[in-house]
This record gives C-alpha cells, sequence and structure tokens, in this order.
C-alpha cells in the first residue's frame, strides 16, 4: 500500500495541527540533493529534515531519510505522489 493512500483517511481522524513524518528509502533512483530541491523549489513545500542516514556511490544515494512534511493536506499529497511516481519507498511513521 502507498503512504499516499494511507494518509488520507487517517488525516481526516487526527486533530488539526498535527502533520505527517515520513520515512523515505533512497535506492539509487532519485538524489538526495534532487528530492530536497523538488520539494522545496518545484513544489514550495514547507517540511523538516529531521534525520538523513545517506551514502553516496558515486552519482547514485542509498540510505533513508525522515521528512516532517508541513504543508497543506493537499500539498503532503503532491509530495506522497512525487515520492511514488519516482518509485521511492516511503513510509508514514505517524504525525507530530
Amino acid at each position: 500500500m502507498s503512504t499516499t493512500q494511507a494518509l488520507e483517511p487517517q488525516a481526516e481522524q487526527d486533530e488539526p495541527g498535527l502533520f505527517p513524518l515520513i520515512e523515505v528509502e533512497l535506492k539509487g533512483q532519485v538524489l538526495f540533493e534532487q528530492l530536497i530541491n523538488t520539494l522545496d523549489r518545484k513544489y514550495h513545500i514547507p517540511y523538516k529534515l529531521l534525520k538523513a542516514e545517506i551514502e553516496y556511490m558515486g552519482k547514485a544515494n542509498y540510505g533513508t531519510l525522515l521528512l516532517h512534511l508541513k504543508g497543506s493536506k493537499k500539498d503532503n499529497g503532491i509530495a506522497l505522489r512525487y515520492f511514488d511516481q519516482n518509485k521511492l519507498k516511503n513510509t508514514l511513521k505517524g504525525y507530530a
């Protein structure tokens, strides 16, 4: 199940002011810098990078990062669709 599908029903049940914590796994498909630049510059989605464990092998990036998406429900959905379109495994870890 993709995070996009899991996020929608639960987001309606949570208290206002809580935002999703998403763990994203990089397996060489997208560069870490490209992912961050896309969220920030292309989609203008506010986020906090809480944790990143990234290995650089040549031009490929491997590892995980924990993002606290702080945009609107629509903006966060755009971010999750970007992850899914680029085949980035993403897991909803909770809300904060």
